[in-house]
């Protein structure tokens, strides 16, 4: 399996920050958490890999919403997340809060 480079930049989005950046990053954090959630619910119905996943939501609205490396690196995480829980590694991925934000790479 390659490896897979990541980059972590940490924003404080505190009363500091520029009004419309913090809303531009809320709403890149919030599109990522309503893929996993969308994209979770796929794979946990269905039982789809991760080329079919990226077929079926490309039309998706939150998936529309981020950049597609975004994206792809959400749904990675999703399949990276799965594999570990048939490999009874860990639990099964749970869904991300109704309100909640989902790092964005």
């Amino acid at each position: 399996m390659p490896e897979f480079v990541t980059k972590c930049f940490v924003l404080d989005l505190s009363s500091k920050t520029d009004k419309k950046l913090a809303i531009i990053f809320g709403h890149l954090t919030y599109s990522a958490s309503k893929l996993w959630n969308v994209a979770n619910y796929v794979v946990e119905k269905n039982g789809v890999s991760i080329y079919e996943l990226e077929h079926k939501l490309k039309d998706n609205f939150f998936a529309r919403n981020l950049h597609s490396q975004s994206a792809q690196a959400v749904l990675q995480k999703l399949q990276v997340a799965w594999k570990n829980t048939f490999d009874k590694h860990t639990k099964r991925p749970r869904y991300q809060p109704k309100n909640g934000h989902f790092p964005v790479t």
